[in-house]
């Protein structure tokens, strides 16, 4: 317990810039109360005004917010902390919140391990390293990924290049922690090819393949079940990001929440991206994890097996 005292006073003094004159709400449920509380408490002992709502777990798959939830974070106090097993990051509400002011850390599957071990790091060597990647993804108009799973995919991105490097200081800053990618919604109709999934935690199995033609999911082959569920979400077939993983003591271990950060990886989503730049709306937002990419910019590698070219 001392160790999660340590690393939510170093993420809310780090990462947040939590200040006493600040109002702070700490959302959590029966599967993450444990780091809810320490940091609800850590952050009690920062701040004169608090507040700690336990929500229930719900459906993983769907972005709608307890109606409890959706009144306190449309309040907009000025940090909010979400640890909760199904994600808060693209529910309506919390993008509410972040665009009147309020900065948030959504945590969501977060586990005791995962938050001693990928949140206890050095923030400003990930900045920096993400400062790089996201200056180069800046000046790219095209991007080809490669895996030797049998990705084949090319993409065409915006110059809108997005940090979830663990920094959200000022007004209407948001991400998740574990911190350590960046990431962009792609042009909608411009991504074709084909994804095979490394992880997709147990939303999708291990090598499933997707063909993408005009930034859309065509046909599923290797899992009859998710393609079932895919077809089910209003625009869920859609590409919705772009994101590659930064964080040093992130593993692949099955859950999103880490996979998606870890170093020498990067994911494909699927569904909304309506809340970060994109142009859909979706019931859902789901990311395929691709291990040790090639990646190229405009024709110039940039990861080499999941290593930066340098």
């Amino acid at each position: 317990m001392e160790k999660m005292r340590r690393v939510a006073k170093k993420v809310l003094s780090e990462c947040m810039n939590l200040k006493e004159d600040e109002s702070y709400l700490v959302i959590t449920d029966e599967a993450t109360h444990e780091v809810g509380r320490v940091l609800y408490e850590q952050g009690r002992e920062m701040t004169r005004e608090n507040y700690f709502m336990m929500v229930p777990c719900g459906k993983e798959a769907t972005v709608s917010t307890p109606k409890l939830a959706e009144t306190a974070l449309r309040s907009a106090p000025d940090v909010i902390m979400i640890p909760t097993k199904r994600s808060y990051t693209h529910m309506d509400a919390t993008t509410y919140a972040w665009k009147n002011g309020s900065r948030i850390a959504t945590l969501p599957g977060i586990t005791k391990d995962i938050f001693k071990r990928t949140l206890d790091i050095d923030y400003g060597e990930l900045r920096e390293r993400g400062e790089i990647l996201i200056s180069k993804l800046e000046k790219a108009e095209r991007v080809k990924i490669k895996t030797k799973s049998g990705t084949n995919l090319k993409m065409k991105i915006p110059n809108r290049i997005l940090p979830d490097l663990g920094k959200f200081n000022e007004p209407g800053e948001y991400g998740n922690l574990p911190a350590g990618e960046v990431f962009t919604a792609p042009d909608k109709d411009e991504v074709n090819g084909k994804i095979v999934i490394d992880s997709m935690q147990d939303i999708a199995n291990p090598k499933t393949e997707l063909i993408v033609y005009k930034g859309k999911v065509q046909e599923v082959e290797g899992d009859d079940g998710f393609k079932e569920k895919l077809w089910g979400y209003r625009n869920g077939r859609r590409i919705a990001e772009l994101g590659i993983g930064l964080n040093p003591k992130a593993t692949i271990t099955g859950n999103i929440l880490e996979d998606e950060k870890v170093m020498g990886t990067c994911h494909v989503a699927l569904g909304k991206n309506i809340n970060f730049g994109g142009k859909v709306d979706s019931e859902i937002h789901w990311d395929a994890i691709l291990i040790k990419p090639d990646i190229w910019l405009d024709g110039e590698k940039i990861m080499d097996s999941g290593k930066m070219v340098e």
